[in-house]
């Protein structure tokens, strides 16, 4: 594994001087783990190191994978994402619009698209009086689509389709995998995500005394100095809601292992074909562009240059930015956790914390700049002339050369970085020139017939 000198230290600085008492990182290149570290403990008491199955509440970081779910349906046919909303969840028809004071039912325009793409109208009151009633009159028993009735109770912010607004759109989509798959949400997302992937420790209901057992504590950066927010997660409104848009409890280790899947076109490292590559570029598309009437609605926490696609933000093609590279789709979450990945090299980059008010606390470009580090230091190791470095695929010597787009071992032809042969566009997961899909293979096949 290699080390990584100038992400290790800004890391280092996150956690002492950036206030993060607990975090982790882990970076995989085409299914091979090339950089793990963790920094803190756990507990107050800090008797407990962080590691890699250290759970995180990972909040808004369930976002790509209940739209990963719902892909998976769509694959299938179960899913039509420009089928009304109220063709799976009935309920969703008394959805309605105020205007001058008057209720008016806009639910029948809502479109499965709309959810996927934030755009329904949705807001983000989970302490909304109907909810609340709701919670109190089943005892904490209600389900994922039991909540639905009181979403609609409360007004759409605006009609939908109108505009991009982060909302509670991916936990009525959890209600639409219920009713496409025949099954509870969580249950769907362990059968044919979290188990067939490995992600053994990633769940969406935990008991206190697991929490306690594996999980980290939350903080919360007021301005001056760290408050213990426990372990508890608010969006978990009741012990049968599976919240899609905040409720994944998970580790770096699990989490990794779906970031390389999707870096990968959809293929987990252990074999299982998560996604098609064409349905994670369709993912990764402007999926408000041409949908919602203000596209431009849509902006982003980590700074300008990216548009929204279902459930990622993306990075667009803008030659010279430091702030991203291209192509690159992700998302974050409230205590910190963020994964980013990128189909053009393989290379996928999860990061966990339990920090309220990160970007108060350690800078909104904080995940970018942990980027940006890492591509400084990844690229310095690969294409640099001089010295001899060492493959990661099979430990020999080779010598670094920039005359190429590429890096490759001699011994074993493995490519460390690109593609030597076409100066790539991608589109619809393929070059437009060379038709290279981002893996090593078409590379290493021309190289052997040659």
């Amino acid at each position: 594994m290699r080390y990584f000198p100038k992400l290790t230290e800004y890391i280092e600085d996150l956690h002492r001087e950036k206030h993060s008492p607990s975090c982790g990182i882990i970076i995989y290149s085409n299914h091979k783990k090339i950089y793990e570290n963790y920094w803190g403990c756990e507990d107050a008491e800090r008797t407990r190191k962080t590691t890699g199955k250290t759970l995180y509440n990972m909040y808004s970081c369930t976002k790509p994978m209940t739209v990963a779910a719902g892909m998976m349906l769509w694959e299938r046919g179960l899913i039509d994402l420009d089928a009304p909303v109220e063709k799976y969840l009935p309920e969703i028809a008394e959805a309605f619009v105020l205007k001058d004071g008057e209720k008016v039912k806009v639910g029948g325009k809502m479109l499965v698209r709309h959810l996927f793409t934030m755009s329904a109208g949705f807001d983000y009151g989970i302490t909304s009086r109907h909810i609340s009633e709701l919670v109190k009159k089943t005892r904490r028993k209600a389900s994922t689509r039991d909540m639905i009735s009181a979403f609609t109770a409360t007004p759409l912010m605006f009609e939908p389709g109108e505009r991009f607004y982060y909302s509670l759109c991916h936990d009525v989509l959890a209600a639409v995998i219920e009713v496409a798959s025949g099954m509870r949400f969580a249950d769907f997302m362990r059968e044919n995500i979290f188990e067939p992937l490995g992600m053994d420790s990633t769940c969406f209901h935990m008991s206190a005394e697991e929490k306690e057992k594996r999980m980290a504590l939350i903080w919360k950066w007021d301005g001056e100095k760290l408050l213990n927010f426990g372990r508890n997660n608010g969006y978990e409104l009741t012990d049968n809601y599976d919240s899609g848009g905040a409720g994944l409890i998970s580790c770096a280790e699990d989490y990794a292992i779906f970031a390389d899947a999707m870096a990968c076109g959809g293929l987990a490292k252990n074999g299982y074909r998560l996604l098609e590559d064409e349905t994670i570029c369709y993912m990764a598309s402007n999926g408000l562009a041409g949908f919602v009437k203000h596209p431009e609605s849509f902006s982003s926490v980590v700074g300008d240059g990216y548009y929204y696609g279902l459930g990622v933000r993306v990075r667009e093609d803008e030659e010279g930015s430091e702030e991203g590279y291209p192509g690159e789709f992700g998302w974050d979450g409230a205590g910190g956790c963020c994964f980013t990945a990128n189909m053009r090299d393989g290379v996928s980059i999860v990061f966990t914390e339990h920090l309220f008010c990160w970007p108060d606390a350690q800078g909104k470009l904080v995940h970018v700049n942990m980027r940006k580090a890492f591509y400084e230091d990844y690229l310095a190791g690969t294409v640099s002339d001089g010295d001899n470095a060492i493959c990661d695929e099979c430990e020999s010597e080779y010598l670094r050369s920039s005359s190429a787009m590429t890096s490759m071992c001699p011994e074993c032809a493995h490519v460390i970085f690109g593609y030597p042969k076409c100066e790539h566009v991608f589109k619809g997961g393929r070059c437009i020139k060379c038709r290279w899909d981002g893996s090593e293979s078409l590379y290493i096949k021309e190289l052997k017939s040659e």
